[in-house]
């Protein structure tokens, strides 16, 4: 597949890129964003979902919402959040595999994990699927001070901490919305969104404009063998 010959550096979203939405991990910390506002804000179940979507719809993401609305400690809602269960999810060999060719095949390329999560997070999910040692950066909401993709802000904090070219970088994301601004910036945006489930925000994600979306896979590991 034609448009990746000059890509040196490879971006991964994690939650539901990197693995498929059928192991619903991204489900359990839904549940668990839920749980916290009921008990941080008082607020009734079903309140507290209006409430939860209403900051992934404005902020961003919930903990933005939390922060901006309510100061929040950052640390308390990603402990509470991210106490998930990763024992349902396989080592991904296809996808190992794949990721080992980046740089057998093109000398000084570079992996890189970007995601709205914490990097503790990153490294439980990734250490299930046995791929957490192939990666040479792994940037979480902590490091870009709180500021969520898809923020143009966002961005510049992970471009400034990576010190990559957008030009020769592909962004591999689940969201549509978190396409926008690699995009812009000269990135090859690639959609991920296997055919059995979508991310539990994406009717909130997806605007029904796709320019922004260079190539799209339901398969990361199939995707990565055709274009490296």
């Amino acid at each position: 597949m034609a448009g990746f010959e000059h890509i040196k550096n490879w971006v991964f979203d994690l939650d539901n890129t990197l693995y498929p939405p059928k192991y619903q991990l991204f489900d359990q910390i839904d549940v668990n964003m839920t749980a916290f506002i009921v008990k941080h804000l008082g607020l009734p179940h079903d309140e507290a979902r209006k409430k939860q979507k209403h900051f992934y719809q404005t902020y961003g993401t919930t903990l933005n919402g939390l922060m901006s609305e309510h100061g929040i400690d950052p640390d308390e809602f990603l402990g509470h959040v991210h106490r998930i269960d990763v024992s349902g999810i396989p080592a991904d060999v296809e996808l190992r595999e794949q990721l080992i060719r980046i740089t057998e095949e093109r000398e000084f390329n570079r992996r890189i994990v970007y995601t709205n999560g914490t990097r503790r997070h990153a490294i439980n999910v990734m250490d299930a699927l046995e791929i957490t040692d192939l990666f040479d950066i792994i940037i979480g909401i902590r490091e870009t001070d709180f500021v969520p993709k898809p923020h143009a802000e966002a961005f510049d904090k992970f471009f400034d901490m990576v010190d990559i070219n957008p030009k020769t970088s592909a962004m591999f994301e689940d969201l549509p919305k978190n396409l926008v601004v690699p995009k812009k910036l000269g990135m090859t945006t690639v959609l991920v969104q296997p055919a059995e489930a979508q991310h539990p925000d994406s009717r909130w994600a997806f605007d029904g404009n796709d320019e922004h979306i260079e190539h799209k896979t339901k398969d990361l590991a199939g995707f990565l063998e055709q274009v490296i």
